[in-house]
């Protein structure tokens, strides 16, 4: 699949992926890079939400497939750090509401029958100019309910669930709440160690997270929305000052 961006004849700044191209150094069939994004285009029209790109079109083929996003200025929170490192300056409350949207567009996805793969840093882009957050790629979210039919999921070990590395276990809800747990340490704690010494943030929240993060699957919250609500009433119960 190829990503870039341009300038319409409009003027406009967008954002193109496009599948059914053969790419170098990448050996897989073209054909099932033009299914993977056919089958993830729709997800970003049904999902349409402020933490998500917006798509403006998408065009299909026999041969390839085309999808037309709006431009997302701003920097990725990885591999490189000025964008983390611009990310985590900002005021905790303002942390705070940027998570709570990433997590609110996930609990979302949940409802709409989409669990989280292929999570990354590289794929939320931050503007410190106007403090927004953009998740720019869906594309390998998986369709609920779901089997880790290979040996390690897409993604970064960042975020990626025990069940991710474990071939034929369920990747579910609570798969999610794992992931939405992971991330909270890239916003107030350390993304790597996730350890309680590191952690920026009250500890109720803390304490939100660690529960999602349990390796036992059965011991987390057992949904986003479940999750979700833990953490906001852990914000409001909070001093953030």
């Amino acid at each position: 699949m190829l990503s870039f961006g341009l300038v319409s004849p409009q003027g406009q700044r967008i954002y193109l992926k496009y599948a059914g191209a053969p790419v170098i150094n990448f050996p897989s069939d073209p054909a099932l890079a033009v299914r993977k994004l056919r089958l993830a285009l729709p997800n970003y029209h049904n999902l349409r939400h402020p933490a998500l790109i917006r798509l403006i079109s998408a065009h299909d083929s026999e041969s390839g497939c085309l999808g037309v996003f709006e431009w997302a200025e701003g920097l990725p929170l990885g591999p490189r750090p000025e964008g983390y490192s611009d990310f985590r300056s900002m005021p905790l409350v303002d942390r705070l509401r940027l998570y709570d949207m990433i997590c609110d567009f996930h609990a979302r996805a949940e409802a709409a029958g989409l669990c989280i793969a292929g999570f990354s840093d590289a794929h939320m882009i931050f503007n410190a100019g106007t403090g927004r957050l953009i998740l720019s790629n869906i594309d390998d979210y998986l369709p609920l309910p779901a089997i880790n039919t290979k040996s390690r999921l897409p993604g970064s070990p960042l975020y990626l669930p025990p069940e991710g590395y474990r071939k034929g276990d369920a990747i579910d809800e609570t798969s999610n709440v794992y992931t939405l747990s992971a991330l909270s340490h890239c916003f107030f704690g350390d993304r790597i160690d996730k350890t309680k010494e590191a952690w920026k943030a009250p500890e109720k929240l803390y304490q939100v997270v660690l529960r999602g993060l349990n390796e036992n699957r059965s011991r987390r919250q057992q949904s986003t929305g479940e999750f979700l609500s833990d953490w906001r009433e852990a914000v409001r119960s909070s001093r953030l000052n």
